[in-house]
């Protein structure tokens, strides 16, 4: 089984277009550049891919293999490809749709595949013949809401169908077993950002042009769906536990234990925005991420 990262450089460019955490980080840089904690959890997240599912591929662009050439992180991949998203003519929105490389090397690649953001690690070996009965596995389903509810928008959108008051697939692992949902996939994509005039500031078409779409279209070809964690996500939410007495929101709600597919996995994800702004954080978890990548390099030689 091979498992895909991408690492798409365009919405660097265009940073004028991005938007909250997106724009929060492209503003720590003047150009495509991998901050210091992000080097590190890149690097280990490759290595737990080789090591407990199989082949290792990055898709980049030239700009972003030239980058990691200079910082010596090729090496990290069994190969990396850059034909696919040098062919991708979407860089004009990429600041906006700053995930539309990652939504484009997963409709076009062939399956079966697991897909994992730069910074989620698998840490224990996974059985990849149970997952075959699946059309589409991803990490939890989640509810949107505040800045991401985007059901208002719906009826103004260039979409063949959509289905209102639905969750969406976090995307940050992908398991795809089933060609006619990459195609659906894409082509509801496309109509995303090549077919709506609403403000590039609201962050809510990003999140449906990665993830609400895939969604629909598994919903709309009635796939077979597994997921990661049992419990439902709750965006916006209050995270402090004391006021949970008092009728506040929870970080999770109980969700459907059927088809839970158990794969040990961590993905930093939320954490990414502390690490980034806490120096002393910061310095720790590069220091925790080196020592580990020091380990698992040994253990992988002996």
């Amino acid at each position: 089984m091979k498992v895909v990262f991408v690492q798409w450089t365009a919405p660097y460019f265009q940073r004028e277009q991005s938007a909250g955490y997106n724009k929060e980080k492209l503003n720590e840089v003047t150009h495509f550049e991998l901050l210091d904690y992000e080097q590190e959890f890149q690097k280990l997240s490759a290595l737990k891919a080789k090591k407990h599912v199989g082949e290792t591929i990055l898709y980049t662009d030239t700009h972003g293999l030239a980058y990691l050439k200079s910082v010596g992180m090729v090496e990290y991949y069994d190969s990396i490809n850059t034909t696919l998203l040098d062919s991708l003519d979407y860089d004009n929105i990429a600041g906006k749709y700053w995930t539309t490389g990652k939504s484009y090397v997963i409709s076009q690649i062939k399956g079966p595949f697991i897909f994992c953001d730069l910074d989620l690690y698998i840490n224990e070996r996974v059985d990849v013949d149970s997952l075959s009965k699946y059309d589409l596995i991803h990490n939890q389903w989640e509810l949107e809401r505040s800045k991401f509810y985007v059901d208002d928008k719906l009826p103004n959108l260039n979409l063949p169908y959509s289905y209102s008051n639905m969750l969406y697939p976090n995307t940050s692992f992908l398991y795809i077993n089933n060609s006619e949902l990459q195609k659906e996939y894409w082509k509801l994509h496309k109509a995303v950002i090549e077919g709506n005039n609403f403000d590039p500031k609201d962050e809510c078409l990003w999140l449906l042009a990665d993830q609400g779409i895939l969604g629909y279209a598994a919903r709309h070809l009635k796939c077979k769906i597994g997921t990661l964690e049992k419990d439902i996500f709750i965006s916006e939410t209050n995270f402090n536990q004391e006021d949970l007495k008092y009728g506040a929101i929870p970080k999770y709600l109980p969700g459907n234990e059927n088809d839970h597919i158990k794969i040990n996995y961590h993905h930093i994800w939320l954490t990414k925005r502390l690490i980034r702004t806490n120096s002393k954080l910061r310095k720790e978890f590069i220091q925790i991420t080196k020592a580990q990548i020091s380990e698992f390099t040994k253990s992988t030689l002996i």
